[in-house]
């Protein structure tokens, strides 16, 4: 299908995808409702098969803890950002 794209060095253009391609055709005719949704679903899986998926994520809070802090939270939980939870903070004596 020349909906599909495909990334080489900056350039975006169809990707070449006969099985798709021909898969399209045949559910395009396909009168049997049953058989039109295999089709489909195997369209489907191909297309699931082969999309490259990379999740970008940066956390970009500003943490800070002060000179009173005892125990502040962070990292107390693995991967939770936030300064929790609150009932294990402590400070410091005086």
């Amino acid at each position: 299908m020349t909906t599909f794209g495909l990334a080489i060095k900056n350039f975006v253009g169809p990707a070449e995808t006969p099985d798709i391609d021909a898969l399209y055709r045949e559910q395009a005719v396909e009168l049997n409702r049953a058989k039109r949704e295999a089709i489909l679903h195997e369209m489907q899986q191909i297309v699931h098969e082969r999309t490259i998926y990379a999740p970008i994520l940066q956390l970009a809070f500003i943490n800070a803890v002060g000179p009173r802090v005892g125990e502040s939270g962070f990292g107390l939980i693995a991967g939770f950002p936030y300064t929790a939870p609150y009932e294990d903070l402590t400070l410091k004596g005086s």
